[in-house]
């Protein structure tokens, strides 16, 4: 069986549910990538203090700074995939 692409014109159009996933799944991924930024940088401040001795002052700006990361990326991402649209 020769498993190559069907020509637009032969293909199945999408479900309503095929549809839907096809429009939000791009999306599904923000928040963990949100909390990953976030929880990264807030291990290394964590990390640091506790190597540094310095608690909590590195864990606050580290974790201040996750969320800025995390927020630059999820802006960035919608705008791009808004863009596609």
């Amino acid at each position: 069986m020769d498993n190559k692409p069907l020509p637009p014109s032969e293909r199945q159009r999408p479900d309503g549910k095929q549809k839907i996933m096809n429009q939000v799944g791009p999306y599904l991924g923000l928040g963990s990538q949100l909390a990953a930024a976030v929880g990264v940088t807030g291990l290394a401040g964590w990390w640091l203090d506790k190597h540094f001795e310095t608690k909590p002052v590195l864990f606050i700006v580290f974790l201040i700074l996750g969320v800025f990361v995390g927020m630059y990326q999820f802006i960035s991402t919608v705008a791009k995939l808004s863009n596609k649209k």
